[in-house]
């Protein structure tokens, strides 16, 4: 069954990023956050996968790699041009 998710393409030096929003959910504990952002990554070969979601505080939570969570930390949601992609088999 496909999902529809928001997601944002920004670029950062050579380095492509997908960012993929997803309910809070999908990232609250680790295994859960390692195991959604396996199952994104084969989808975006060509670009650096990170999943957001709003937190339980209200603020954006983001998860990938290190480098590039450090960079997104503290930028608001809003700040991303968003825009619907479809996963998976209709």
């Amino acid at each position: 069954m496909a999902q529809v998710y928001q997601s944002a393409s920004i670029k950062l030096g050579n380095e492509i990023i997908t960012v993929i929003y997803v309910s809070y959910a999908a990232i609250a504990t680790d295994e859960m956050a390692a195991r959604s952002l396996a199952a994104m990554k084969p989808l975006f070969k060509n670009s650096t996968v990170v999943l957001a979601a709003q937190g339980i505080n209200l603020a954006p939570e983001f998860v990938g790699p290190k480098h590039v969570v450090d960079i997104l930390r503290g930028r608001a949601l809003t700040e991303f041009k968003w825009y619907p992609i479809t996963i998976g088999q209709p």
